[in-house]
């Protein structure tokens, strides 16, 4: 048995008793009614929160979240003048890069069907192809592929030229 000294005066103490017990004992009180409070505060919380988060949610829905993707932009750019004109040149050396001396021909073609252009054989030695760029009642701005191709149907160059047709 032993002793604990509390306000000058001596108690004799138990196991149950002991220093540690009861610290223990008053944690896991302390412990339980503060899980109580924080749970019903949590819960309270909770629900203002998720009421202030839908207004956000439905905001960044409508303006889009916020992103650093400027591919179209950079490739707009690249590609069209300042009054959003189609540079010929320009896209005319980006699709030799991308259909260069050697494509199979039916590799253009099928990029252009995914754009809803047609393309057709001219002669035994040219292709023409035709996209659609953009468009409104009565005027189409289009753009022509003059593909130059081998014996072996393997393109060889690719000429870009922007035209208008209108009622």
């Amino acid at each position: 048995m032993c002793a604990f000294s509390f306000s000058a005066r001596w108690y004799p103490l138990h196991d149950e008793q002991h220093p540690a017990k009861i610290l223990h004992t008053a944690n896991s009180r302390q412990i339980k009614f503060m899980n109580k409070i924080l749970s019903n505060k949590m819960k309270k919380v909770g629900k203002r929160g998720l009421l202030l988060l839908i207004p956000i949610i439905l905001i960044m829905l409508y303006f889009g979240f916020p992103s650093s993707d400027n591919a179209e932009k950079i490739v707009h750019k690249l590609l069209f003048d300042s009054n959003s004109k189609l540079d010929d040149k320009t896209f005319s050396a980006a699709m030799n890069a991308r259909f260069s001396t050697g494509t199979d021909i039916n590799n253009l073609t099928d990029f252009v069907k995914v754009f809803n252009g047609q393309c057709s054989a001219v002669g035994d030695d040219k292709f023409s192809c035709t996209l659609n760029l953009s468009g409104s009642f009565c005027v189409a701005n289009n753009l022509r592929l003059d593909v130059k191709i081998g014996l072996d149907r393997k393109i060889e160059s690719v000429n870009a030229t922007r035209f208008s047709i209108s009622c």
